[in-house]
């Protein structure tokens, strides 16, 4: 059996974005600016049957950002930002209650700090922030041709970054990050609180390390690794019952734990022209998810041990090219 459908979709959008600057005092920077957005949208099904046209247009929606730096020392210094979201959107299935689709709204908050050692060898860096969306578009499975758009999420987190140059030939990246998404309110109570994007660690930890000596003995070597780390997530939906107790829906969720992934690097740059080096992807050869959707779907296993060997040869351009 073949289902054959077509839509026919036409977007047409201006903006005009400005910005201001102003330091009142020495090292202290207030930022503040916004977009005017005009926005029109035509659709029509032109398969398996033609129906009429449908669209909408918004006209001069403003949405603004401010933003501080405080410039406390050379080496270190404060920020906070605040910003509106607003994104249009289309669906080719109409809202349960018969309303035109409206904007993707939003609101983000950030703050963090920067902070600079050792002759700005290491830059270490901590951000927080909050992101709240409105008119989400969701879809059940049980009325496959509606869509709703009622609720509010809600995500929040922590993002920690050290790089730079530790000691000579010695670099270092490494970062931790925390994700918490929530349902904050929905057309089904029951996942109010509840993650909306579980396939997203909470927790992850990320690093790298290379060492290429310029000098001495171990000049012309390489050696380099790194790991990741998550926390354990899932993906699909929670079984679904009638009122009565019988079985609606059969849960579709997939789970995964906690793992982690090692990575070594080694190379010998003979000369200037001719190196050779060796990656090792998942030293451990761990099983994993690298993606994760729900039963029967989505669910893609992340790549066994690999070794790759590289020889790189690069030859000077003749004079003139």
């Amino acid at each position: 059996l073949q289902s054959w459908g077509a839509t026919n979709t036409k977007i047409e959008q201006y903006g005009i974005y400005g910005q201001l600057r102003l330091s009142p005092l020495e090292g202290f920077t207030l930022i503040g600016g916004g977009r005017v957005t005009w926005w029109d949208t035509d659709t029509q099904t032109l398969l398996p049957r033609l129906l009429p046209q449908t669209g909408y247009g918004i006209e001069g929606k403003f949405t603004p950002y401010a933003g501080v730096v405080w410039d406390i020392t050379g080496n270190l210094n404060l920020y906070g930002s605040y910003a509106d979201s607003f994104t249009p959107q289309t669906s080719t299935l109409p809202r349960a209650d018969g309303a035109q689709i409206d904007p993707l709204i939003g609101t983000q908050f950030e703050a963090g700090t920067k902070l600079s050692l050792f002759a700005d060898r290491l830059l270490l860096s901590v951000a927080a922030y909050q992101i709240e969306q409105s008119n989400r578009l969701f879809s059940d499975p049980n009325l496959p041709d509606v869509v709703y758009q009622i609720g509010k999420v809600r995500s929040r987190g922590i993002e920690t970054e050290a790089s730079g140059e530790i000691l000579p030939g010695w670099r270092i990246n490494a970062g931790y990050s925390f994700t918490k998404t929530k349902y904050l309110e929905d057309t089904n109570p029951s996942v109010e609180g509840i993650s909306f994007v579980p396939v997203i660690p909470e927790h992850s930890v990320k690093g790298f390390t290379h060492y290429a000596p310029a000098e001495g003995a171990l000049r012309g070597f390489s050696l380099g690794g790194g790991f990741t780390w998550f926390s354990s997530t899932y993906g699909g939906n929670a079984a679904v019952f009638n009122p009565n107790g019988t079985l609606r829906t059969r849960s579709s969720i997939v789970r995964q734990g906690s793992y982690a992934v090692v990575d070594l690097r080694g190379g010998y740059a003979f000369n200037d022209r001719i190196s050779l080096s060796v990656n090792v992807n998942n030293l451990l050869d761990r099983t994993y998810y690298a993606r994760i959707s729900a039963t029967g779907r989505g669910n893609y296993y992340g790549s066994p041990r690999t070794v790759v060997p590289t020889l790189r040869l690069s030859y000077p351009w003749p004079r003139g090219l």
